[in-house]
């Protein structure tokens, strides 16, 4: 894990503007969405444009194995130890904690696995594309994810998502984004 990944530099750089975590959070514990592939589909359509089924798919495949047997067991376990009501007082020490941490560091290990993976998966070459091409492309692959998964968001959900793209491409606007999404979201 010692590349610079384009994809993980700049989902990390995203993740860490303000609003952008609680935002991918909500859409994780609300609609179990994957914030990796959320992610992917804004890099993808900010750097490269609209993803094709055969990436699509591939991306899918081996995105679902991945967070089934990996990422998700880890959470779950991490989540699990994080609220009091669920463990005992003598984990509370010390030792929990360290512990909790360590399964946290692994954790985000496997994002960084689950999102290089991703990168290699993609042969395609970045191109150089206007912000509001980025936008429209990012959130027409968002769309391209959630209808396969068949999940429909109400405006809050898809507001953060807006808030989600306008972090990841420079130079639009949270209101303008929220527009088209909902315009382009209507036709699912």
């Amino acid at each position: 894990m010692n590349k610079k990944s384009d994809f993980w530099e700049l989902s990390v750089a995203t993740y860490s503007r303000p609003g952008v975590a609680d935002a991918c959070l909500s859409l994780q514990d609300r609609h179990s969405l994957d914030v990796n592939l959320v992610l992917f589909c804004c890099w993808y359509g900010s750097t490269r444009g609209l993803l094709n089924k055969d990436i699509f798919e591939r991306v899918i495949v081996f995105s679902e194995s991945w967070a089934t047997h990996v990422v998700r067991p880890l959470r779950n376990i991490r989540t699990w130890m994080k609220h009091p009501d669920s463990v005992e007082v003598w984990q509370l020490k010390k030792s929990h904690l360290n512990l909790r941490n360590a399964i946290k560091k692994s954790e985000l290990s496997a994002e960084r696995i689950q999102q290089d993976t991703l990168e290699k998966l993609v042969s395609i070459k970045p191109i150089n594309l206007e912000p509001q091409e980025q936008k429209i492309n990012s959130i027409k692959n968002l769309r391209l994810y959630l209808e396969h998964y068949n999940i429909k968001l109400d405006d809050p959900s898809l507001e953060k998502l807006a808030h989600v793209v306008t972090s990841f491409v420079s130079g639009i606007d949270n209101k303008s984004t929220f527009k088209i999404i909902k315009t382009i979201f209507n036709k699912i």
